[in-house]
């Protein structure tokens, strides 16, 4: 990968992490799909000489069983050349994978952030309701309006004891329509709190559904590492062991 492509994946990683509105995001959007297709056509190119040294390196090995040296020189160099190849394709896939995880935390984080400043019409229901309705309603599955509720019980009342609870509730709201990197974001704003292990539990079980192995296991191992009495432990560790087992298997595990 070029120089250039590094340095602009830096770039907008570096701006991804900020705070950004919604102009920002739909740019930074815009330039990370412009990357993407940059790097997909260079591991396309990469992918296609690899091929033809592929079939190069055959044709000389076949020459070779007629025990010609200098053939057998070409062999080594090209054989150096694919190898070389290689390691770009497998660089270049990474840097994509990377870029993946990061729009897709971007999206999220920006359609929560949208969700979060809808106009509310709750005005007439009282602290307790706001947090009952919307707790009834996210058990029902009406996720949209009982995150609304959710969310202006915590815009009126932040220091209520619930208020972690309600956190947490947007976080499985998301997580039950399989929204998992929305739930992350939600499930982040906890770490700082009393419920910071349970939060770290429920990342890591994200970051698994979306394949994210890396990521999974370190907030899981964090989690076990800290919380030798969570009834979560035993889950914990099972997720850990099948990481484990399938690390380098990209169908159960894509970074």
């Amino acid at each position: 990968m070029s120089s250039r492509l590094f340095a602009m994946f830096a770039a907008l990683l570096a701006l991804g992490a900020g705070c950004v509105s919604s102009e920002e995001g739909d740019a930074l959007k815009r330039d990370i799909t412009e990357l993407k297709r940059q790097l997909a056509q260079n591991t396309g190119q990469a992918e296609s000489e690899r091929k033809k040294l592929q079939r190069v390196m055959e044709k000389a090995t076949a020459l070779l069983t007629r025990n010609s040296a200098d053939v057998g020189a070409q062999v080594e160099r090209i054989q150096t050349q694919n190898a070389r190849l290689v390691g770009q394709i497998e660089e270049l896939k990474q840097a994509l994978g990377m870029m993946t995880q990061q729009l897709s935390q971007l999206k999220a984080s920006l359609d929560v952030k949208r969700e979060t400043t809808t106009q509310q019409n709750n005005s007439a229901l009282n602290r307790e309701e706001l947090y009952q309705l919307g707790k009834q309603k996210v058990e029902r599955g009406e996720h949209v309006a009982g995150r609304k509720l959710l969310r202006q019980f915590l815009t009126d009342s932040p220091r209520d004891k619930r208020a972690p609870l309600a956190q947490r509730l947007l976080g499985d709201s998301y997580y039950q329509e399989q929204k998992y990197t929305h739930a992350i974001v939600e499930y982040k704003k906890l770490l700082s709190g009393a419920d910071a292990a349970e939060a770290r539990y429920r990342i890591g079980l994200s970051f698994y559904q979306l394949k994210y192995c890396g990521d999974a296991k370190t907030f899981l191992a964090d989690f076990v590492k800290n919380n030798r009495r969570h009834p979560h432990l035993s889950n914990a560790k099972k997720i850990l062991r099948l990481i484990k087992r399938y690390r380098r298997n990209r169908s159960f595990c894509q970074s």
